[in-house]
């Protein structure tokens, strides 16, 4: 992977993901990733994984309008399930659903900065929840066994800096494990 991908990743996610972006950073050359290409697909699966509530809050909008728009029935159960009420879409539904997307979209978790930093990835986020939390913190692991050059399964390696690589990048660079130095 070269240069040329990491510029095209950089747009292709700044453009897909922007608003989960920090208002300082709203102009996507000046929000620059910093990391090798192996380590993309790792932050597009979090930016995913972090677009998933506003995602279904879309969907569910969306099925909201049309049922109402077409008349349809919606049921509801009681705690137990043995009972349920049907009743006609209305635009109350359609509103709340409205409103829901809109609380989602007002407190979006802000991306600060993501970098390499002693060798794994790092991500910096003001507004976070504890779902973007764990999801970041699971993306931080993922980085600690992928090689930040290609993508393969990787070691934390010494070096002139500290680096996760996968064996054929870790010779060609002149590194060696940190398992090797105990």
């Amino acid at each position: 992977m070269n240069d040329e991908y990491i510029v095209k990743m950089d747009k292709e996610l700044f453009d897909l993901y922007g608003k989960y972006f920090s208002q300082d950073n709203a102009d996507r050359d000046s929000f620059g990733f910093g990391i090798g290409a192996g380590w993309y697909p790792i932050i597009g699966a979090l930016l995913e994984a972090m677009a998933g509530p506003i995602k279904r809050a879309q969907r569910d909008l969306g099925y909201a309008e049309q049922a109402f728009e077409k008349g349809q029935t919606k049921v509801t159960w009681n705690k137990d399930y043995s009972d349920k009420t049907e009743a006609p879409w209305t635009q109350e539904d359609v509103d709340a659903a409205r409103n829901k997307l809109s609380a989602i979209q007002n407190s979006l978790p802000q991306i600060q900065q993501v970098k390499e930093k002693f060798g794994t990835l790092r991500f910096y986020v003001n507004g976070s929840d504890d779902v973007t939390t764990a999801l970041v913190g699971m993306a931080e692991s993922l980085s600690t066994i992928t090689c930040e050059d290609c993508g393969n399964r990787g070691t934390l390696r010494h070096g002139r800096w500290l680096r996760v690589l996968c064996n054929q990048h870790a010779e060609a660079s002149g590194y060696f494990s940190t398992e090797d130095t105990e």
